[in-house]
């Protein structure tokens, strides 16, 4: 039993340290309210700071997951290397019927002075520029698209 419980708290503390490690700042992570543009998806709801910390952590479990076809899993590993270093836009959408979190990833040090009023939107660029959405309500990822390489 007591070996259980130090397997248990072992687990525990390596995927709170994992985490620890792989975390979005605060400061590189914003909501838009009210999106509305050509160039990324219409806002259909406000998420909660509870929410786009849980969309994150759901994130980081997919990331750790091996993927195909081979080159999603390429760009799945060279993102899980720099999860840290992005910024990442959310935009609550809706998608048959249930709330969805659109995640907009790029580098939290490209310079982009507009990104917390205005959706990102690059061409290629590769592993840099990167989104994917979350089922709120499953904890589910979808739609993990990457920027091509130009």
């Amino acid at each position: 039993m007591k070996n259980l419980a130090l397997s248990i708290l072992m687990v525990f503390w390596t995927w709170s340290s994992l985490w620890a490690e792989a975390g979005i700042p605060e400061e590189n992570q914003t909501i838009l309210v009210n999106q509305d543009q050509h160039n990324g998806p219409r806002s259909g709801w406000v998420p909660s700071k509870t929410q786009t910390h849980r969309a994150l952590e759901t994130i980081v479990t997919f990331l750790n997951q091996t993927l195909s076809p081979e080159w999603k899993n390429r760009q799945r590993r060279v993102i899980r290397k720099r999860f840290s270093s992005y910024h990442v836009q959310f935009v609550g959408i809706i998608v048959d019927g249930q709330k969805a979190l659109h995640c907009n990833f790029f580098p939290a040090d490209d310079g982009f002075k507009h990104d917390t009023k205005s959706y990102v939107y690059v061409l290629d660029g590769g592993a840099s520029y990167w989104r994917i959405n979350v089922n709120t309500e499953e904890d589910t990822c979808f739609d993990f698209d990457v920027n091509g390489e130009g």
